[in-house]
């Protein structure tokens, strides 16, 4: 229906969904609780095509493993939360307008406070559109949520430090950093036994790649 331009009716199956993860919890005779958490998909790097034989390379989720209030690895980054997400069919979900990324950290949490250093990322544009992606940050991601919990549902506020870095790589060997921040809100108020309302807000100078 976008466009004016007739409709049409297709099928079409794949694996590229299918998403199989393994998940550890223990508790040592100290009190300790550690354990370690993994997830692919196969939704990237297509390795063949539907012509042959839809081969589909295995993509990385998840990867981290935790000890009492330290974690270490690849998860959500600390500036979201999931739980946010409305429920959608659509694999990829919501993500427009959204805070979606996961990406390697070190998080410290203790009851509703979490602190992180995430790993940092930039994207420029230059005058002629084109997007480069460039990891030349000297300086990790810092990140700070708080969330309140309880039967109404949840409420989240983050806060996000970030360095914006370039360093040409050919001439003219352009060199310039700036800082920036953001803030976001996220939650989840519950209606009802099978209702919720979920909303984000994010506002700031440095919230995206």
């Amino acid at each position: 229906p976008v466009g004016g331009k007739a409709s049409s009716t297709l099928y079409d199956a794949n694996a590229k969904f299918s998403r199989f993860n393994v998940g550890i919890d223990s508790k040592n005779d100290a009190g300790n609780k550690y354990g370690a958490f993994f997830e692919w998909d196969f939704e990237g790097n297509a390795l063949g095509s539907e012509v042959t034989t839809n081969l589909q390379g295995l993509t990385l989720r998840h990867a981290f493993v935790y000890w009492d209030n330290w974690l270490a690895g690849q998860t959500w980054t600390n500036f979201m939360d999931p739980a946010a997400l409305p429920e959608a069919v659509d694999f990829i979900g919501p993500t427009d307008g959204t805070v979606f990324v996961r990406q390697a950290q070190i998080r410290y949490t203790n009851g509703g406070l979490s602190l992180a250093v995430e790993n940092p990322e930039n994207t420029f544009v230059d005058v002629h559109g084109v997007v480069t992606a460039y990891d030349r940050s000297t300086t990790p991601d810092f990140t700070a949520r708080y969330t309140w919990k309880g039967d109404w549902g949840f409420l989240g506020i983050a806060g996000i430090l970030r360095q914006l870095r370039y360093e040409a790589t050919a001439a003219p060997l352009i060199k310039q950093s700036d800082s920036g921040g953001a803030i976001s809100l996220m939650g989840r108020w519950n209606l009802g036994k099978n209702d919720d309302l979920r909303y984000a807000f994010t506002a700031g100078d440095a919230m995206a790649r």
